[in-house]
């Protein structure tokens, strides 16, 4: 052991330390090892407490806004079901019991108490681990039914959850709570590594232009941010390559015992704020930084540093055995790494996972970002038979300071983009024969349907279109239109969701 590390190891655990966090009885125990397991225990508290941030605000977003999840939402549960049919009966009960927008709601309320009970100073071991665990799986069995506009933070959030449980679980075996702790280190040290290689393999990233083209979109981006990208290239472009930077060189934080885990993980800190005021990722925020707690005991610890084969303390040579847990969380890390790399054959490990949170994909912003918005248009014919002009939706609200904090609004945003690039991909790939039967068409058209049937004061109109333009967001330059639905029957104002005939 290096001279003053035990010394070292206690004061930079300190900082994580409150009255009363400490563990159950130590009596009997050296001191080293009742320091080691506090430090252990006081990691765990921390990411259990800042991950149930996210959780508590994102079902409290969720809970403000239900007209995504009615009918013409892009969440619309009556269309989202067919999308992934489960062939169990009793799968498909329970699904469609939680689709429910009262299922829905008491999961979320549901949550939302758990989340509080974690942010709590209750100490009680089952008491957390009841919550822990109802915070973990009602997150398992939402994650369906929102499954347009949900992002990176809520599989984060769900990892960081699930491993806190199983933490929790096994809090009398060290053995169990160092190995979650060590996974959690390393599944966000992938996160960042995957998320700066990819980047560095996209032509946008390497040569420039990807962070003005991100920020000049509505959906991810801030006006005077991007005024300030076009202004100012040479600093953006030290952005950019520092974004890259601190995600490829993340995982030095662990190089010499911790020496510059501070610093690295100060700067993630600094990071994700930034993100948060002006991409609107606040949730993004707490998902990460959550993790820290556990990177940080694994980086400044000699536990966290301990190899299956140590020294014990008479010198001789010990085997420490992994354990069942400890397997089973290398697996996990080993099938999200899998699932990272650009080959179609890993595509099938990807597939097993139906709830889309077990094996999260790290590739953020990567290789292409995103620098474009996608926007409804449409026109429809009254009575009469003659055809209005074509309509464009609103387009997405601009960036505040608040949406660091608080934005429901984004997950519809982004829940428009993610479906309208679904069916935009459909259509590149020849997908289109019955393209107006699938669900992302049945959602796009119902949403047409029922802002038809609330702005314009028609009722139900002889027959519609709709039409998806890329935008340039804050750019310059029009909107470029990428399709056009066929027509399709108007339908009456309270059944705008039947029938999907085309009209010949």
């Amino acid at each position: 052991m290096i001279p003053g590390a035990s010394d070292l190891v206690r004061a930079a655990l300190s900082g994580l330390s409150r009255p009363g966090w400490k563990s159950g009885r130590t009596g009997g125990t050296p001191p080293a090892a009742r320091e080691s397991t506090s430090g252990e225990h006081r990691a765990l508290a921390w990411s259990e407490r800042l991950s149930a941030v996210n959780h508590l605000v994102s079902s409290l977003e969720y809970l403000s806004n239900g007209r995504d999840r009615a009918r013409g939402g892009l969440n619309n549960w009556e269309v989202l079901r067919e999308r992934d049919p489960r062939d169990h009966e009793a799968l498909r009960r329970l699904y469609d019991a939680v689709g429910g927008e009262r299922g829905t709601r008491a999961l979320h309320a549901l949550r939302v108490l758990a989340a509080g009970v974690l942010l709590s100073p209750v100490r009680g071991r089952r008491v957390r681990l009841v919550a822990t665990a109802l915070t973990a799986g009602s997150s398992r069995l939402l994650h369906p039914r929102h499954q347009y506009g949900s992002d990176g933070s809520d599989q984060l959030a769900f990892l960081v959850q699930t491993t806190c449980g199983l933490a929790r679980a096994g809090q009398r075996d060290p053995r169990a709570v160092r190995s979650c702790l060590r996974s959690l280190a390393a599944q966000v040290s992938l996160a960042y590594l995957v998320s700066g290689v990819v980047k560095l393999s996209g032509p946008a990233w390497r040569n420039g232009g990807a962070l003005p083209g991100v920020l000049r979109t509505r959906t991810y981006g801030d006006s005077t941010a991007y005024a300030w990208s076009t202004l100012l290239p040479s600093l953006t472009r030290l952005v950019e390559l520092g974004v890259v930077a601190l995600e490829c060189g993340f995982c030095a934080v662990f190089a010499g015992r911790g020496r510059h885990a501070g610093a690295l993980l100060a700067a993630g800190t600094v990071f994700h704020l930034v993100t948060a005021r002006v991409m609107g990722l606040g949730r993004f925020f707490w998902a990460f930084v959550g993790t820290y707690p556990a990177v940080w005991w694994v980086a400044r610890s000699d536990d966290g540093w301990r190899l299956p084969f140590g020294t014990g303390a008479s010198g001789a040579s010990v085997r420490r055995r992994a354990g069942p847990l400890g397997i089973a969380l290398s697996v996990w890390l080993l099938l999200t790494l899998l699932c990272q790399l650009p080959y179609r054959a890993f595509d099938r490990l990807r597939a097993l996972d139906r709830s889309g949170l077990l094996i999260p994909d790290w590739r953020f912003f990567a290789p292409e970002p995103a620098r474009h918005d996608f926007r409804l248009a449409y026109r429809f014919a009254g009575r009469d038979g003659a055809w209005s002009a074509w309509m464009p939706e609103p387009a997405a609200r601009a960036r505040s300071a608040g949406h660091a904090v608080w934005f429901p609004r984004r997950r519809e945003d982004k829940a428009l983009f993610d479906v309208c690039s679904e069916l935009l991909g459909a259509v590149e790939h020849g997908r289109d024969e019955r393209l107006t039967e699938t669900p992302v068409f049945r959602l796009l058209a119902d949403r047409v349907r029922r802002r038809i049937a609330e702005t314009e004061h028609i009722g139900a109109p002889d027959g519609f279109r709709f039409r998806i333009e890329q935008c340039p967001g804050y750019g310059f330059g029009g909107a470029r239109t990428r399709y056009v639905s066929p027509v399709l029957d108007g339908g009456a104002r309270g059944e705008v969701f039947e029938g999907f005939r085309e009209r010949r």
